[in-house]
Parts: structure tokens; C-alpha cells; sequence
């Protein structure tokens, strides 16, 4: 309750300093408007560039986090009140060093911010909206968009957002926050790219694999726990909210085939090895 009345008195503070094209955790945003901006902007450029922060929030920096809210909240109670938040993550702090640091500075710094909660989410673009506004103010960039740590630019010069990615680096530096820099790189869009569990083509949109691989998963868990008694009310609820998310692609036949290997039964048996018979 403490951190959804948190959220809910500062949000309109930040909500007004947020760029347009911010998704996460905001009203009217979302992962699917954030999806549909990537494909519209996908088939209007050749290249993509998706840069990863490196396990961003077990690395949010609580100094850093405490200075970037409170250039806006000036209340000490509700500075104090945002400190004891940031505070109370029992993560392990990760040791990393950056421009400026002797030997020991990380030992000194307390790190992380608990994935999933309210608070987590918000302060999450409250820090990375520096990097937003450093990018469409400071670099001028038109085709940018942000869905919590994950950042997409869009060009047609391969050469320009190498020299981008090198520029947003240093603000995450400035943060004390890393790229992953295995995972940011510059694709051609005509190949397909990945983001938020979608791969986008210039005339299609697809589940990427590794959330084929997640629903599949989920249908055999699912089936399992109908078996063993779970009310099939549940269970068509969890299918129409998967169902929903999928047909946010060209999924069709994909949804067909997951609903016709899977049938529902409360007679099953459930082997060993995962898999189901009819009993």
C-alpha cells in the first residue's frame, strides 16, 4: 500500500518530464503501444540499433537514484520516504568500477533496486529519463524509443548509431550504469530484430523464439495443474490473456497449433518427463 500511495503522489511530478515514447509502467503506454511504435518506425528505416543496460536494476546505484529524484522532490519527509525505499533492498551490491573510482569506491556503494516492485518500476524511469532526454535534447535523435532498460534507436546510417551507441554509453557511465554490450548492436531490419519478445520483418511480426519456447512452457504447466485440479476458469483466463498478447503478431497458425497439441482433459496422465497421454 506504502508503495502504491508513493507512486500515486509522485507520478504527476515526473509524468510531465517523461518523453513521449517511454512505455513502461505508464498510463496509455505499455509493452504492445511500444511494440506498434517499434514496427512504424521499423518499416520506415533499414537499420535498428537495441542497445541492453547489463543487469540494470541489481546495478541502480542508491546514491545516484537518491540525487536524480531529488532534483525534483524538494519535501524532506518524502525524500526520506523515497530513501528508506531505495534503502530497504537487501540485493547484494554489485561490484563494478567505473571512470573516476579508485580500488575500493564500489566496496563503499550499495547497489540495486527489487525487480517487481511498484516503486522499482517508476524510479526506473525516473533515472533512465536522464538517458531519454539526453538523447532526443542533447544528440537530437527523432527515432528513439524506451521500454524500461531496453533502448531503440532507428536510422538508416549504420555508421551514425555506432557513434550513438558510444554516446549513450558515456551517459550510462555518468550513472553509474553499463551497456551489454554483447547484446547491443546495430541489425538490419530487413533480417528481423528482436524486441520485447516479438521478432519484427518488414511485412511480419513473429513470436521471437525464446517466448515460443516460454508459452509452450506455460501450456504444459497449465495442463499439468488442470489435471490436478485447478478450475478451468483460471485456466481459460491465463489462455486468453496469452492469446491476446500473442495476436499482437502475425501468430495465427501459431495459436491454432499451441490449442490443438494441447487439449485441455481432466483425464490425462502426466508422465515423468513432462508430456501428457490421454488416460
Amino acid at each position: 500500500m506504502v508503495h502504491h500511495a508513493m507512486v500515486r503522489v509522485l507520478e504527476p511530478r515526473f509524468e510531465r518530464r517523461f518523453i513521449h515514447h517511454s512505455y513502461a509502467c505508464r498510463t496509455g503506454k505499455g509493452q504492445h503501444r511500444a511494440l506498434c511504435q517499434f514496427v512504424r518506425w521499423a518499416r520506415g528505416h533499414r537499420h535498428t540499433m537495441v542497445l541492453d543496460v547489463h543487469r540494470f536494476f541489481p546495478s541502480v546505484d542508491h546514491e545516484v537514484m537518491k540525487a536524480v529524484a531529488f532534483d525534483v522532490v524538494r519535501d524532506p519527509e518524502v525524500r526520506a520516504l523515497i530513501a528508506n525505499v531505495i534503502d530497504a533492498s537487501d540485493l547484494p551490491s554489485a561490484v563494478a568500477h567505473f571512470p573516476g573510482d579508485d580500488l575500493l569506491t564500489p566496496l563503499g556503494r550499495r547497489t540495486g533496486l527489487p525487480i517487481g516492485n511498484l516503486t522499482s518500476q517508476f524510479l526506473a524511469n525516473v533515472l533512465l529519463d536522464r538517458v531519454d532526454h539526453h538523447v532526443k535534447d542533447d544528440l537530437r535523435v527523432k527515432a528513439y524509443l524506451r521500454y524500461a532498460d531496453d533502448l531503440a534507436f532507428f536510422g538508416d546510417d549504420r555508421a551514425a548509431l555506432w557513434a550513438l551507441r558510444e554516446r549513450v554509453e558515456s551517459k550510462l557511465l555518468e550513472l553509474r550504469l553499463r551497456l551489454n554490450r554483447g547484446k547491443s548492436r546495430v541489425r538490419r531490419l530487413r533480417e528481423g530484430v528482436t524486441f520485447l519478445g516479438f521478432t519484427v520483418h518488414p511485412q511480419t511480426i513473429r513470436l521471437g523464439p525464446v517466448a515460443v519456447r516460454r508459452a509452450r512452457r506455460r501450456m504444459a504447466s497449465l495442463q499439468r495443474a488442470y489435471v490436478q485440479g485447478m478450475r478451468w476458469g483460471q485456466v481459460q483466463a491465463s489462455l486468453q490473456a496469452w492469446s491476446a498478447h500473442a495476436n499482437h503478431g502475425d501468430t495465427h497458425r501459431l495459436r491454432e497449433a499451441a490449442f490443438a497439441t494441447r487439449p485441455f482433459m481432466r483425464a490425462l496422465v502426466v508422465t515423468a518427463l513432462g508430456g501428457a497421454a490421454s488416460a
